[in-house]
């Protein structure tokens, strides 16, 4: 509230100081201009705040753009302290076309909080630079081989209604700074006519590849230069032998594709040298050989290139050049892949079994050792006929007292066996059985239970896996 109150009381003293003065001022530094066609220029414009505090201001030109000419203001809002003044660019451009005209731009500043606002006018009277011009310049295309043809196409426009002119028309195609090919012309461009202008240029079969300028320059009867353009095309090197040159066969066998060319001057000249370019699958990187090595190899995409230097051939002269793909390698992947996808899909899809112990200390007579088994179907089929047999050394007896599902067991001489039998297991299931075992006697050093077995009857009948041992060793 107590920010307020001052700003409310200096509102309240605006009125009796608008009779003193503006509110706001907008001056610019230059009310009347002259613009010429195809140029720019720009006017600071002063907005001063009289106000009795700071204020933010939006600042306009109004048209935006009219015959031809447009207005770009340096900024759209500008904050302004008391008492105090801002400069604002703003900028006027006028097209290469646009008419001889006096026009008006209104120049506004006004508050964003209060009513206050103030502007000016400027006056822009646009200038003619010249009534002939080039108004476009085309080419047929931006890239060209040796031999190819390239096309100009200049637009030469005259805006004038009533008077014919002669102007001279210089057109220059330059590889650096050395000139390749020189046109000039007189052209009589009519009253409010667009002539077109073309030039032909043929690249010789041996031109330097690279960048070629192509400037244009339009000058009046007292050698002036009152318009120019300038572009670009480029000159490829030669990357494909000629057709007439080559002779192609390729066979293809199980183990590898066999390719010869054979390269012959048929003229009666010496033949410039080449590059001889072949493109093969990325895949045939490893797997490539050939009787005379490449100059260059380079893979673009999913593709490498091969490329030889052909050097100058006399008449008459041939040279061969013969390469292979051996698919040996390829075989060999495939089947170390099939053989890593077989073995880890039998690993992952099949049934397991795995036998733990849990104990600490000696190993002593009746001290209980507790054996667990785990069994699970990872397969996707369902398991039928599922029957679990471990075996226990004579060292050691059963404690015939289970916690899960009691086994079967038979006692002989060397040992006693212990047989779960678990019928139908389902893909995914898994059972865990435990029992314990207890020494008859002390055991000094380790103690060995030998490896479970699951047999099922399965895809391929009766299929048996079996755990690891497990070694008993006192902690």
């Amino acid at each position: 509230m107590k920010k307020v109150l001052p700003i409310m009381f200096a509102l309240l003293l605006i009125p009796f100081s608008a009779f003193g003065q503006k509110l706001v001022e907008v001056t610019p530094s230059n009310d009347v201009l002259t613009l010429t066609t195809g140029e720019s220029t720009y006017v600071d414009v002063i907005i001063k705040n009289n106000q009795p505090f700071t204020d933010t201001f939006s600042f306009s030109v109004f048209p935006s753009a009219s015959s031809g000419v447009s207005v770009t203001p340096e900024k759209n809002v500008i904050t302004v302290e008391s008492n105090s003044e801002q400069t604002v660019r703003v900028y006027f451009s006028a097209q290469i076309d646009a008419p001889e005209n006096l026009l008006k731009f209104s120049v506004l500043a006004k508050s964003l909080t209060t009513n206050a606002a103030g502007g000016c006018d400027i006056a822009v009277f646009t200038k003619r630079k010249t009534p002939i011009y080039i108004s476009n310049i085309t080419v047929n295309k931006y890239t060209f081989e040796p031999e190819e043809k390239l096309t100009v196409e200049i637009s030469l426009t005259n805006l004038y209604p009533k008077t014919s002119y002669t102007y001279e028309l210089q057109m220059f195609i330059k590889y650096g700074s050395s000139t390749v090919q020189e046109f000039d012309e007189h052209v009589l461009i009519r009253p409010s006519e667009t002539v077109k202008v073309k030039n032909e240029y043929k690249f010789g079969k041996y031109e330097r590849p690279g960048q070629y300028n192509i400037i244009v320059y339009l000058k009046d009867e007292n050698g002036n230069i009152v318009s120019t353009r300038e572009m670009s095309v480029t000159l490829l090197p030669i990357v494909k032998i000629p057709s007439n040159y080559t002779e192609k066969t390729t066979t293809i066998g199980f183990l590898s594709l066999t390719t010869t060319i054979v390269i012959k001057n048929d003229g009666n000249t010496v033949a410039p040298p080449f590059y001889l370019s072949e493109e093969l699958p990325v895949i045939a990187k490893g797997m490539f050989s050939a009787s005379i090595p490449p100059a260059k190899e380079e893979v673009r995409g999913g593709s490498i290139v091969y490329s030889w230097y052909i050097p100058y051939l006399a008449p008459g002269e041939a040279i061969v050049i013969k390469y292979q793909v051996s698919f040996l390698g390829l075989w060999l992947t495939l089947i170390i892949i099939g053989a890593l996808t077989y073995f880890s899909y039998r690993y992952t899809f099949t049934a397991t079994v795995v036998k733990t112990c849990k104990y600490e200390g000696a190993i002593k007579k009746d001290k209980e050792i507790l054996v667990a088994i785990e069994v699970k179907n990872k397969t996707v089929r369902e398991m039928n006929d599922v029957m679990l047999t471990d075996r226990v050394p004579a060292v050691v007896q059963v404690v015939e007292k289970f916690d899960t599902l009691p086994p079967k067991i038979k006692k002989s001489k060397g040992g006693t066996e212990l047989v779960w039998n678990f019928g139908k297991l389902k893909p995914r299931e898994e059972r865990v059985v435990t029992y314990r075992i207890k020494p008859v006697m002390d055991i000094a050093g380790s103690l060995r239970l030998p490896a479970a077995s699951l047999s099922y009857t399965g895809k391929k009948g009766l299929e048996t896996v079996f755990s690891k041992s497990v070694l008993v060793q006192p902690k």
